[in-house]
């Protein structure tokens, strides 16, 4: 490698600890890369400083995919770890190189220390580089996403495996529950099989392509069923919510949820359940108000 190259790659080394500074400063301040202002900063620049430290061996290699495979896989399982999406973690990277080049002794380096051709294979060999990196860790958070998602398919084969025994217990609780005095003369029978639709077709209502318009659908017929059988809408979104508690309060459910799942993984399930209730109340709500006599 070329001297001009030699001293590029060593500035990358000599003064990491303070371009990753800068780094970390600019994530965490980026309205593309809000999830890093909630991380630890030093956690996030150790990241950078590591990858500025290992600069020169990833640039100088004779196979520049090969060498940097490894430490992007590794950033991308971190990044995912710690709860980065994956735009935001290729946005990082993009940042990471821009800090190099916006160094004062890097603009040194190229406006006085090597020619214009010289600049150029510098910069085209930086530029590679990082076209590497990201389909590294796109290609990493990729594997890492199917892993998530099957994982989060046990909640599911949970819930599947005790339809039954969940949606009595809902049954149960709504003919007491002081805030459900409409249902209470309703019979077990009835009520149980509409947990049982719910439930049966939960993993549908999350994981379909078309999830959105099946959830609108369902809802609204959810809407219908209650309003035909006289439950004012306050004790019918209720009950909808009281149907997603009976399921995390499930005794296998909580095992999986504490122990099958990575943090992750829980969280990820967790906030997709709740998306999927809060369009659900909307679209409760709104079927009821489009029927109510208004005088």
């Amino acid at each position: 490698m070329k001297t001009y190259a030699a001293k590029y790659v060593e500035l990358a080394d000599r003064h990491a600890e303070d371009m990753a500074k800068r780094w970390a400063a600019d994530v965490q301040n980026n309205a593309r890369t809000p999830t890093y202002k909630e991380l630890n900063e030093q956690k996030i620049q150790n990241q950078c400083v590591w990858f500025y430290r290992n600069f020169s061996k990833m640039f100088t290699g004779e196979k520049v995919a090969a060498d940097v495979e490894d430490y992007f896989r590794n950033y991308a399982a971190e990044s995912h770890a710690l709860g980065i999406p994956m735009a935001e973690a290729i946005y990082a990277l993009i940042l990471m190189r821009r800090h190099i080049w916006l160094y004062a002794e890097f603009q040194l380096v190229f406006g006085f220390g090597i020619d214009q051709q010289q600049a150029l294979d510098t910069l085209n060999r930086t530029i590679l580089l990082f076209d590497y990196a990201t389909y590294s860790v796109t290609r990493e958070y990729q594997r890492l996403m199917k892993v998530d998602q099957a994982e989060s398919l046990k909640l599911l084969d949970v819930l599947e495996a005790n339809i039954v025994e969940i949606a009595g217990n809902w049954a149960d609780c709504m003919r007491k529950d002081k805030r459900t005095t409409h249902y209470h003369g309703l019979s077990r029978d009835k009520l149980a099989p509409q947990a049982i639709k719910f439930y049966s077709q939960l993993r549908s209502l999350l994981l379909d392509t078309d999830r959105f318009e099946k959830a609108r659908a369902f809802f609204r017929q959810y809407a219908e069923t209650s309003r035909s059988n006289h439950i004012p809408l306050h004790e019918a979104v209720y009950a909808l919510n009281v149907m997603r508690r009976f399921m995390w309060l499930h005794d296998g459910f909580q095992k999986t949820f504490i122990n099958g799942l990575a943090y992750n993984q829980a969280v990820d399930s967790l906030l997709s359940m709740m998306l999927m209730m809060d369009y659900a109340v909307y679209d409760v709500t709104r079927y009821y108000q489009e029927r109510m006599d208004v005088r």
